[in-house]
């Protein structure tokens, strides 16, 4: 705990914080990588402390870095991203990824009769989306097999969903056979985690 918050008051310290436009555009983005990181390791932190609230720092407006390589930021501008996954990729996701767990977080604690099963499965459908952009980027060219980092990466964001699933659809694996009547018809948690766990 000492440690992330000695790290955060050094990127303050470095203005990290600040999204500051007259710097040149290698400066702005080793910022917004560095605070991006920050975030990252209060989220992890947060989560390993049972307590997923990081608005502390969230509350600071700065922009995530842009998805593209080292070699694509000059001084005076960016290149436009790449299909395949750069080397800020894997990064960008996963911090998505957090957000996502944050909001299923709220969405269980704040829980009430009233809440809609619609709520629940919205948000099953937004990380289902993302599943889909992440493979079009890392499997994008089906003729050559993804290097063995970038599977790797895949596999990590996939388990990583897939524990998001089960942690959304949680509340109604309590009842006698597995499902839940929502507006849309009966669900079967059980036939989403076969459906998800791939």
């Amino acid at each position: 705990m000492m440690s992330s918050g000695l790290t955060v008051n050094v990127a303050i310290s470095l203005r990290c914080h600040l999204d500051e436009n007259d710097a040149s555009c290698i400066t702005r983005e080793l910022k917004r990588r560095c605070w991006a990181g920050i975030l990252m390791l209060h989220t992890i932190q947060a989560v390993s402390l049972d307590n997923i609230d990081v608005q502390s720092l969230t509350s600071y407006q700065v922009p995530l870095p842009c998805d593209v390589n080292d070699v694509d930021i000059q001084i005076h501008g960016i290149s436009p991203a790449s299909s395949s996954p750069t080397q800020n990729s894997y990064m960008l996701y996963k911090y998505k990824l957090y957000g996502y767990a944050a909001r299923i977080s709220k969405l269980l604690s704040s829980r009430k009769a009233t809440t809609a099963y619609a709520d629940f499965l919205a948000l099953d459908h937004e990380i289902a989306l993302e599943q889909q952009v992440w493979d079009g980027r890392w499997l994008s060219d089906a003729r050559d097999e993804p290097m063995p980092h970038c599977q790797a990466q895949l596999f990590i964001l996939n388990m990583y969903a897939n524990q998001l699933y089960l942690l959304l659809h949680r509340p109604f694996f309590s009842s006698g056979d597995g499902t839940h009547a929502g507006s849309d018809g009966t669900v079967s948690p059980t036939r989403i985690m076969q459906l998800n766990l791939r």
